[in-house]
């Protein structure tokens, strides 16, 4: 029989008032309304293949360079390899984007996109918190359930009467918010770490939308609603949460979101109910060896992208005449000035009997989770995003073709079918991987 030792821990990963604030260029933090998470899950099954680490940080998110110095930090910490470190982020809008490379970027013009510091203490909090973990670990068993969301996401394009596609943003305007819900994965999926106490030692929970539902985006810091989420689910379980951002690329709080912290603690309650409803009516998994494979999928990107000279020249340009839109052509660099390095997407998926959990790049559409979750041979799956942000957007062919934000704007980089192509891959090893 195996055996599955699980350990938790988290840390403040907050940036410190008066620190530089990304996206937006020159913006200080002014206020930490509530702080923001670090949170590190350890599993290992004793006589397995080895520990797999799951991480996951309360910000926008992670691209390359800084989603490889942080999984170098939390792997040597705990002895592991890199690609045993799995790295998401929730895409709160309310808090900063780990993007070291623009920084970088943006070092050599003298402006200022976030803070060093916070990196450095992220990595630190990272660090601490991994080792704990490792240190809590103990025997566990799995439990697994799903239960339906309402009222949190909406699909974020809109098509207008005229034939235009709108986008709904987090707090979208009245027209938009009466449009249909649209296109969303209507179900939250929960698994359960249980010790021989019968607390939970994490109860991880996935569900796919953009945390975008305060309207104060950038001076002052707030997980959002994964956090009133948190409060309730942590209250009524005795034991703590970890909300897995999942495909939310096209996904949104615009339709229900007021901007308010209020308004967010009522989404936050409408996704806590559907984790206690499925936690309610969950199933004990059965055991099987703790497995993870990882593999590099290479994509193609839009043939129609700028050079890197015309890149530079309009981030001259906006740095002279617009610091908000100046993130822009720095991601964009990030992509173009070394295609090779962009073009390769880690993808991974760790199997535990019943469960797995698929783990794609980026801001994926939520098209993709659903079919990868209806694919699977797995009893639950899981599918999180956001591991790894580089590539920003992966939109599907159809929404490519139609249109909207998303898919022809300036955060998207890739060929039409690069989605279909990711899933094709996920979907095919999970039907190699899964007993």
């Amino acid at each position: 029989m195996q055996v599955l030792l699980a350990g938790y821990a988290s840390a403040d990963i907050s940036p410190e008032v008066g620190e530089a604030y990304g996206p937006f260029l020159e913006r200080r933090v002014r206020e930490v309304a509530a702080p923001l998470g670090g949170r590190v899950v350890y599993l290992e099954e004793v006589g397995g293949e080895g520990p797999v680490v799951l991480a996951m940080a309360d910000h926008i998110g992670f691209t390359r360079k800084a989603d490889r110095r942080m999984r170098d930090a939390i792997a040597g910490a705990v002895g592991v390899a890199r690609s045993r470190v799995l790295l998401n982020a929730s895409h709160n809008h309310a808090a900063p984007a780990a993007d070291l490379a623009t920084q970088e970027i943006l070092d050599g013009f003298g402006h200022h996109f976030l803070s060093y510091g916070w990196l450095d203490r992220m990595e630190a909090a990272f660090v601490d918190a991994a080792r704990r973990a490792k240190a809590e670990r103990r025997p566990a068993r799995v439990e697994a359930g799903m239960a339906p969301v309402e009222q949190v996401g909406a699909v974020r394009s809109v098509r207008q009467p005229d034939g235009r596609i709108a986008t709904r943003y987090g707090v979208a305007p009245p027209e938009l918010q009466a449009a249909p819900e649209g296109l969303v994965d209507p179900d939250v999926v929960v698994l359960c770490l249980r010790g021989e106490d019968g607390r939970p030692v994490v109860s991880i929970f996935n569900y796919a939308c953009h945390v975008t539902a305060l309207r104060q985006r950038g001076e002052v810091i707030h997980p959002d609603f994964p956090h009133f989420a948190l409060e309730v689910i942590e209250r009524e379980t005795g034991g703590p949460g970890f909300f897995l951002q999942g495909a939310a690329g096209n996904v949104g709080t615009g339709k229900y979101a007021d901007g308010t912290l209020e308004g967010s603690k009522v989404l936050g309650e409408r996704l806590a109910r559907g984790v206690l409803e499925a936690l309610a009516h969950s199933v004990s998994c059965g055991a099987g060896p703790l497995r993870l494979k990882g593999w590099k999928e290479v994509v193609e990107l839009d043939s129609g992208l700028p050079s890197v000279g015309e890149t530079r020249c309009q981030l001259a340009e906006l740095l002279a005449s617009s610091l908000r839109r100046a993130w822009m052509p720095c991601a964009m660099l990030q992509v173009i000035e070394d295609p090779d390095a962009a073009r390769c997407c880690e993808l991974f998926l760790l199997n535990g009997g019943d469960w797995c959990l698929a783990c794609l790049p980026a801001e994926s559409f939520v098209e993709f989770g659903l079919a990868i979750r209806a694919s699977s041979p797995a009893l639950f799956t899981l599918v999180g995003g956001y591991y790894d942000c580089t590539l920003w957007y992966i939109p599907t062919w159809k929404s490519m073709r139609d249109g909207g934000f998303e898919s022809q704007g300036g955060w998207r980089y890739t060929a039409a079918g690069t989605g279909e192509q990711l899933a094709r891959s996920v979907i095919r090893r999970l039907r190699e991987i899964v007993e």
